[in-house]
């Protein structure tokens, strides 16, 4: 597997793309119904010592009330009066955004000092309410979105920010995670992150997860690194990435650093680098499956202490009893249910617009149905959008 080309092949790639509906990508999600399953097997099997440090090592919030009450189909939409104590989701579609945060305080001071919240990576994974299919849809960092007002931490709201047609009055996505997190508050970031996504998606988040860079960085330690081969020298001090070229095996720290690289490999876009973290997941998926880390008690419980370390979620996501309800719905799971693709979009410069495509996906996420271009589903006709006259990415 390579994960270096040509400036001109990514270029023709992402116009191959940009005219197509999303691309599925089973493989690198199969670790997401085998990880909760995982989880199910762990805690029906684990001594109460370990399960209660575990359990103590995940930080979940209750921001309900951040969220409020005007929300996709009202606030309690997919609430339960009477609950299966077994599964509080079940037989009910589920939308979980995780985020990557880019914040540089505590553990994360040692990758660079900023003030303030940043997100980085944005996923909303979507469980059908049958549990026969995964779809997660990548968020782009620089795509164009409105943020509505969201609330602060020291009081009242923040200012909402109109939809922009381009980079000179558009807002990134990204900015919503740092507008509510002023003054660095996680809960904020997370709230006003779910709502930006719930007014341009109308699809109503019913959990989320926050994990930060040294967690990731950690994770990838707990599974004994992660193999990764490159066509050309990867040398990014920017996001202290400096690889050779040819096969090698990256500790927690390039591995970070390569899911963080922009600016310096390729054409530098936010596009590529989605590109890249999918192919380092892919990666990651084939260590941990390779190195049995699931049937191995103790290199699970590596795992999942550093996973619960880095973690910040919603109160029932950071619940094991919950995951180990939603990882047993998931048993019947298969790589050919499981579907990975970043939303459509187009390029305007160094930002990416939404299209009529992009709204294709929502409804299909919003429905719980598969998405456009999946086997499963009926398929899209290709996208009619012209690029514009800046189509291609800044550098």
């Amino acid at each position: 597997m390579s994960t270096t080309r040509t400036d001109s092949d990514r270029r023709d790639e992402r116009g191959a793309r940009r005219h197509a509906a999303p691309r599925p990508r089973r493989r690198a999600l199969n670790v997401l119904a085998l990880s909760l399953l995982g989880v199910a097997l762990f805690v029906t099997t684990a001594v109460g010592s370990v399960y209660v440090e575990i359990q103590s090592r995940i930080d979940s919030k209750d921001i309900n009330a951040l969220l409020g009450e005007n929300r996709p189909g009202g606030a309690d939409q997919h609430g339960d009066p009477t609950p299966d104590p077994r599964d509080s989701w079940a037989g009910k579609p589920l939308n979980v955004l995780v985020l990557g945060s880019d914040y540089r305080g505590g553990d994360n001071a040692q990758y660079g000092e900023f003030e303030g919240m940043r997100s980085d990576t944005a996923l909303i994974v979507h469980f059908s309410a049958d549990r026969e299919r995964v779809d997660v849809v990548s968020i782009p960092r620089d795509l164009i979105v409105a943020i509505p007002a969201c609330p602060l931490p020291g009081g009242g709201e923040s200012y909402p920010q109109a939809l922009g047609t381009n980079e000179h009055n558009g807002v990134r996505f990204n900015a919503a995670f740092a507008t509510g997190g002023q003054g660095e508050d996680l809960s904020h970031a997370a709230a006003c992150a779910i709502l930006t996504v719930e007014a341009m998606t109308d699809i109503y988040i019913d959990d989320w997860a926050v994990i930060d860079m040294d967690g990731f960085a950690t994770m990838v330690d707990a599974i004994g690194g992660v193999q990764m081969c490159f066509d050309e020298p990867m040398n990014v001090p920017k996001a202290d990435l400096d690889l050779e070229a040819g096969c090698q095996t990256l500790d927690g720290d390039d591995a970070l650093g390569l899911a963080r690289a922009r600016k310096g490999i390729g054409d530098g876009s936010d596009i590529s680098r989605i590109d890249r973290q999918q192919e380092l997941m892919t990666a990651m998926v084939g260590q941990v499956l390779s190195a049995d880390t699931l049937a191995n008690p103790s290199k699970l419980l590596s795992l999942l202490s550093s996973a619960a370390s880095s973690l910040t979620t919603s109160e029932r996501l950071g619940n094991l009893n919950s995951l180990t309800g939603l990882g047993y719905s998931l048993r019947g799971i298969d790589g050919g249910s499981v579907n990975f693709s970043t939303a459509p979009h187009a390029y305007s410069g160094n930002v990416v617009l939404q299209t009529p495509e992009t709204d294709l996906v929502w409804d299909a996420l919003r429905a719980d149905e598969p998405l456009p271009g999946d086997p499963a589903g009926e398929s899209t006709e290709e996208s009619t959008v012209e690029p514009t006259a800046s189509s291609s990415p800044s550098s």
